[in-house]
């Protein structure tokens, strides 16, 4: 009898669905370069990128966002990959804005900076949150997917009073 159970439970867990990893794209959050490279085949090392505070870019790729082929950046910190920015050619920055307004919703907070127009989502269930910085000025529209836990407490802190 308690073999019978077994084959019944390993049978139940095996129809229940997996989680969906928290990442972006087919990466998930912390992966390695190696990894993330194994996960996105358009994706190769980069010898020399730049550092940001959330990491340094180790890896380039393209990937298909609205349409178009488009340019991936991947940045990694001491615990791995943390944030993946895309750039898209500024004429095609709206109907992104669309496609992201479509899959998240209305954002979370839009805010109007010295040079860039922000907006921000939270996407839960994956973990991320997608931050939008267009400049019409300087025709930049670059789409960054990051770790949400780094900033989910700030993004939904109360705005500071003047």
């Amino acid at each position: 009898m308690t073999r019978i159970w077994t084959i019944v439970t390993v049978l139940v867990l095996a129809a229940i669905p997996a989680a969906a990893q928290a990442g972006w794209a087919a990466t998930e959050w912390d992966m390695t370069p190696a990894q993330v490279e194994a996960a996105m085949p358009q994706t190769k090392p980069l010898k020399h990128g730049e550092a940001l505070s959330m990491g340094q870019a180790k890896s380039v790729g393209s990937y298909p966002f609205g349409g178009q082929s488009v340019r991936a950046v991947y940045y990694y910190d001491d615990r791995g990959l943390s944030l993946v920015t895309l750039t898209v050619p500024f004429k095609a920055c709206g109907a992104a804005l669309e496609q992201l307004q479509r899959d998240h919703g209305q954002p979370l907070k839009i805010s109007d900076q010295v040079l860039f127009r922000l907006a921000i989502w939270h996407d839960e269930p994956m973990q991320t949150r997608i931050r939008a910085m267009i400049s019409p000025e300087a025709k930049i529209c670059a789409l960054n997917f990051e770790r949400l836990s780094t900033y989910r407490e700030h993004d939904l802190a109360p705005a500071a009073r003047p």
